[in-house]
């Protein structure tokens, strides 16, 4: 078979579309020609002998993703482990919904990196690139370096009125319910009885959900303690939900909305006039999106029921003009009303019109997308807002520094997706070994460089095996209250959990 044959057969299925990618089909085609032998991918090994000191900035999925395929398959590689927060997993501690256990499954996986590497992985959090450590440091005390730190800037509205109390983007109000030390103090308002969601991805629905959760669905999970108690003396009753385009463009997945429609105590008001249209296309849509325009359809059909004191509400065709207020806090929001060029279809244009219509309410939660921040050093891509690379992984202009994930090709995809760009980045960086375009005739100081570094700048960093120390804290401190942890939420507390009876990296003493 062809090295495009094999690429065709593994690219095959919905979360393998990344594989499709021209720069990922050009890493693949160069491993797959030639390269495969009775047992599948074989290891690289007839120039792997040299150390391969190898830096990873981030450690979300993308990071430890990457981290694992390159430890591997590069048997004298080492890989150091960078985060800025003071606890590593990324969006799968921060990001992921507290009623989604099941996906931070992924977790078990990372700690097994560590546990099973003979000490050929370190994690460095609590460490900033760009102020603690330079790009260019990590470039010369490093071989190769991979970015894979994510997208976590939210878009703004850009309308007037944004910058009122109680309105707030949903990636903050996320980071607030789980945790994430940034926005602990997060000031937000539930005194009121309405509140609208402005998008219509997973993380708006997840806002949704947490918003009108009953109180002991959310008790049992880490929701941050805070949060819990925040939201127990919340008035919020009525939900409602805010796309620019129609139900046929919707990015929300299933089983995001069938949570939503099966959540106790809520019942669902779908806007059935844009629904109407669908009900001749349903049964030729692609079956994912069949199956979820056949759930809205059910929703929209099913009768009110009169027991339940919470409603959420899918509305269409809006985009936010302002964001109304009153002494200087949220009081609604003003939308335009937009119509749709190829409305069928998922690629449906909005076109705003003179119609106008408000929404009184008194917290808006906005998630319209997240843009990646740039860090010192690095080609940028201001319109996509991505790191320039030549071929979706090799950074421009920087021989050795590589990028994945969000911050290489936007915040879009899921958990697979991301370990399949991973793979691929991983695969080539490792071509790039073998074939010597990556330049290791002289070693690098590696981790003994950042150590030395790092201590000089007096920074507090924090290990693996600190980070097991708060592991083991959050996870007693949750036992007490039955749930699977208590997250540690302040960046002091966590340092001084950290360090435990070792000293500080000040002394040279363990990692913090």
């Amino acid at each position: 078979m062809t090295a495009d044959g094999v690429i065709n057969r593994m690219a095959t299925g919905a979360q393998c579309q990344l594989l499709r990618a021209p720069s990922i089909r050009i890493a693949m085609r160069r491993l797959v020609a030639g390269r495969r032998s009775w047992h599948g991918w074989r290891r690289f090994s007839s120039s792997t002998a040299q150390p391969v000191r190898i830096a990873v900035v981030g450690s979300g999925p993308a990071g430890f993703y990457v981290a694992g395929s390159l430890l591997r398959q590069l048997p004298a590689a080492t890989v150091d482990i960078f985060d800025k927060q003071p606890v590593p997993f990324g969006l799968v501690r921060f990001g992921v919904a507290p009623d989604h256990p099941e996906v931070k499954n992924c977790i078990h996986q990372f700690e097994q990196l560590f546990d099973k590497s003979d000490g050929r992985v370190n994690l460095f959090c609590n460490v900033a690139i760009g102020s603690d450590l330079t790009v260019e440091e990590l470039r010369a005390d490093y071989h190769a370096v991979v970015m894979a730190y994510g997208a976590e800037r939210e878009r703004r509205l850009g309308v007037p009125g944004e910058q009122a109390a109680n309105c707030i983007s949903g990636r903050s109000f996320v980071g607030w319910y789980n945790g994430l030390p940034q926005d602990r103090h997060l000031a937000i308002d539930f005194d009121t009885d309405t509140a609208i969601v402005i998008g219509h991805g997973n993380v708006a629905l997840d806002c949704a959900r947490v918003l009108l959760s009953p109180l002991d669905r959310l008790a049992s999970t880490d929701l941050s303690d805070y949060a819990l108690e925040a939201l127990a003396k919340s008035r919020v009753e009525r939900v409602i939900l805010v796309g620019r385009r129609g139900p046929l463009q919707v990015s929300f997945t299933i089983k995001e909305l069938r949570e939503l429609v099966n959540l106790p105590g809520s019942t669902a008001i779908v806007e059935s006039t844009d629904l109407e249209a669908t009900r001749d296309i349903v049964a030729s849509l692609p079956r994912p999106r069949r199956r979820l325009t056949e759930l809205m359809l059910k929703a929209a059909d099913a009768k009110l029921k009169s027991d339940q004191t919470k409603s959420w509400q899918l509305l269409f065709r809006r985009t936010p003009l302002q964001v109304l207020t009153a002494a200087e806090r949220v009081s609604g929001a003003r939308f335009g009303m937009n119509d749709l060029v190829d409305p069928l279809t998922e690629k449906a244009r909005a076109v705003i019109t003179d119609r106008e219509e408000t929404i009184q309410c008194g917290l808006i939660l906005y998630s319209i997308g997240y843009q990646t921040i740039v860090l010192p050093g690095l080609p940028f891509n201001q319109s996509g807002h991505v790191i320039r690379t030549i071929d979706g992984c090799r950074v421009e202009d920087l021989p050795g520094v590589y990028a994945t994930g969000w911050c290489a090709r936007g915040p879009t995809g899921v958990i697979a997706s991301t370990q399949a760009e991973a793979k691929a980045t991983a695969d080539l960086i490792c071509a790039d070994v073998e074939s010597g375009a990556l330049q290791r005739r002289e070693d690098r100081p590696g981790t003994e460089g950042t150590k030395r570094r790092l201590m000089e700048r007096r920074v507090q960093w924090i290990s693996w095996d600190d980070w097991r120390r708060v592991d083991c804290t959050e996870r007693e401190m949750g036992q007490v209250r039955g749930k699977p942890r208590e997250k540690l939420t302040s960046v002091m507390d966590i340092v001084r959990v950290a360090r435990g009876t070792g000293g500080s990296s000040a002394d040279g003493g363990g990692g913090v």
